[in-house]
């Protein structure tokens, strides 16, 4: 059984050598270079796959053709989706895995606070795709990092976003302990998990062409009817909520959170998709959020566990 099951590997390696002995990032960078990116893979020509989907019909390549003098003989196919474990969407994927599949996106500071050390503060921001809920929060935490820990336990997420190599050892190292095998993204400090006022630019941007296509007419009706035109602001399709939640978290962590969940789902088709439909909500956790207000009580992580709530 051994032999077979070498034979096996052996041939499967030789099959596909790009996952393994000879895998490389997406700019064929070695796992040695300094500047290798874990997140993608090189894969050669023969084994590049993608999921497409036929973008127009046969009499719109026809009309291509003559106002284009395009030599095409198919009809254009493009890359519509990309889906992982925190981007399911579709309603078979869904009914197979009914429960909420949060993504979530983390980043971090730190504080001095005198004599006392350091505090860490956590910027966050939670997705569920299937919703379009946008939960964002900034937090204070102490050396153990137990609010993170209590959220983590609570929430669950199936995939997170994170800065790389921006985090402490003791977070990451809560972030392991803390979830179930998500899957884990690391992005490039600001060019892709960015700040808060770039955030605000690529927010504003995408509402600025929410209001084009909603102006312009090539929405669907089912899509007029869905969206929440009530709030409207005159030239600009912009729910009049979004920029209180903006403003509320000014310059803050916690957009910068947003920054890195919403660069994430760009890469994969979904970021206008959340924006036209998202509805914001502040963590209950959150410094920005008056959890005295609030009719419940908040467990950690420890009384989570300890009752069985799983």
């Amino acid at each position: 059984m051994t032999d077979a099951s070498e034979r096996f590997s052996t041939r499967e390696a030789e099959k596909f050598p790009f996952p393994g002995r000879e895998r490389r990032d997406a700019k064929r960078r070695r796992p040695g270079d300094v500047d290798y990116d874990p997140r993608t893979l090189y894969l050669p020509a023969e084994f590049a796959k993608s999921l497409t989907e036929q973008t127009e019909t046969p009499e719109q390549l026809e009309l291509r053709r003559k106002e284009k003098g395009s030599k095409d003989k198919v009809v254009k196919r493009e890359i519509c989706a990309v889906i992982t474990k925190g981007t399911l969407s579709e309603g078979e994927l869904l009914s197979a895995n009914p429960d909420a599949s949060y993504l979530m996106a983390v980043t971090a500071s730190h504080q001095s606070l005198g004599n006392q050390g350091l505090e860490r503060i956590f910027g966050v921001c939670v997705v569920d795709i299937t919703t379009s809920r946008i939960i964002l929060g900034q937090f204070g935490d102490d050396a153990e990092c137990s609010s993170l820990r209590c959220l983590l336990y609570e929430l669950r997420a199936v995939e997170i976003v994170k800065p790389a190599k921006m985090l402490s050892t003791e977070t990451e190292r809560v972030m392991v302990r803390h979830t179930r095998n998500p899957l884990v993204n690391e992005l490039a400090s600001l060019s892709e998990f960015w700040d808060a006022k770039k955030t605000v630019q690529e927010v504003k941007t995408i509402y600025k062409h929410i209001g084009d296509l909603l102006a312009s007419g090539p929405l669907n009706k089912t899509d007029k009817t869905d969206l929440d035109t009530t709030n409207l602001n005159v030239g600009e399709y912009r729910p009049s909520y979004l920029p209180n939640i903006l403003s509320e978290f000014y310059e803050s962590l916690a957009l910068s959170a947003l920054g890195g969940a919403l660069y994430y789902l760009k890469q994969t088709f979904l970021d206008e998709t959340l924006l036209r439909f998202a509805k914001f909500d502040s963590l209950p956790c959150s410094d920005f959020c008056e959890v005295a207000k609030k009719s419940y009580m908040i467990l950690d992580a420890a009384a989570l566990e300890n009752i069985e709530i799983f």
